[in-house]
């Protein structure tokens, strides 16, 4: 378990997670330094919801991610919850 979390979290891995968001745009970027910035009890759960966003730019245009970005970062909501 632990060779599986060092994979995930490393300073590179972060640094490389805020450059493809920058790529992605200034929404993406202002999600990702934001979900950096919130107090976790471990740093993979941030991580872990920074890699979600970014994966999306495989199924999804960089407008997409963008608008979707932009209404997180707007409504506040930071954390997934089920559609009403």
């Amino acid at each position: 378990m632990q060779k599986e979390s060092s994979i995930y979290y490393n300073p590179n891995r972060i640094q490389s997670s805020r450059v493809k968001a920058k790529k992605i745009g200034s929404n993406t970027e202002a999600l990702v330094d934001k979900l950096f910035e919130m107090p976790r009890s471990h740093p993979l759960r941030n991580l872990t919801k920074v890699l979600g966003v970014l994966g999306l730019a495989d199924s999804f245009s960089s407008e997409a991610i963008e608008y979707g970005a932009e209404s997180a970062l707007e409504s506040n909501k930071l954390n997934y919850t089920e559609p009403i």
